[in-house]
């Protein structure tokens, strides 16, 4: 058995992870859009994100990762979001 996992990618067109953001943040959920599923080899289904990194890694290279855990975290569908959702995510450029 090999120990480099192969993985199935499939898209994931209009979805989003989401999670709340702590009291007293200037918006009540961060969200960010999902790029593509990713098949797992036990047949889980995994979304993978893209982050803004800060000034201090722009040498990093970009990638996609696994998005955070955490209480009341979620994959919602744009059919599913709130009008307010939608204008938070359109005010910041995540649309």
């Amino acid at each position: 058995m090999s120990d480099n996992p192969s993985y199935q990618y499939l898209p994931a067109e209009g979805w989003y992870f989401t999670h709340p953001n702590s009291e007293g943040a200037s918006f009540p959920r961060t969200f960010y859009r999902v790029a593509l599923w990713r098949v797992e080899t036990d047949g889980s289904i995994l979304g993978l994100i893209s982050v803004r990194l800060g000034s201090e890694h722009a040498a990093d290279p970009v990638r996609l990762i696994s998005p955070p855990r955490g209480k009341g975290a979620q994959y919602v569908h744009m059919d599913d979001l709130t009008d307010e959702d939608r204008a938070e995510i359109t005010k910041r450029r995540f649309s």
